[in-house]
């Protein structure tokens, strides 16, 4: 039978190598939730924009907002990835409307900038995955 000597402490191991892990795992954790919630803010703003350009092509050029279906930020799918496309393309800087342009290029902006990053962390994590695989 084991004896309990309660003057002998348990045995710790003095290596800090187990430590370092821990502490780079959270890193990489951490680091990880910080580039996706920039994706999710730089998303929600580029929804917010776009929103704002419809709702200026609505006050501003109604014409036009009507042909493309009234279109709304949280509207039909229908008439707002049209609408979405006439906003950031060239057509929509012709109109000479500088508010417009401006919302409508802070939208494209952080959208394809949430895209890029985006890819990016699938491709980094994809890339450990299998480098841890091998």
């Amino acid at each position: 039978m084991p004896s309990f000597d309660a003057g002998e402490a348990p045995r710790r191991s003095t290596s800090s190598l187990g430590d370092l892990r821990v502490t780079a795992v959270l890193n990489v954790v951490h680091v990880l939730v910080a580039w996706w919630a920039v994706i999710c803010v730089l998303l929600l703003l580029s929804g917010i924009f776009v929103h704002l350009s419809f709702r200026r092509l609505r006050q501003s050029h109604s014409d036009i907002w009507k042909k493309l279906g009234e279109p709304h930020g949280l509207g039909d799918f229908r008439t707002y990835y049209p609408a979405r496309k006439f906003v950031w393309s060239k057509q929509c800087r012709n109109l000479d409307d500088v508010v417009l342009t401006r919302r409508a290029r802070f939208s494209y902006y952080s959208g394809m900038t949430a895209a890029a990053l985006g890819l990016a962390l699938a491709a980094t994590l994809a890339v450990a995955a299998l480098l841890r695989a091998l």
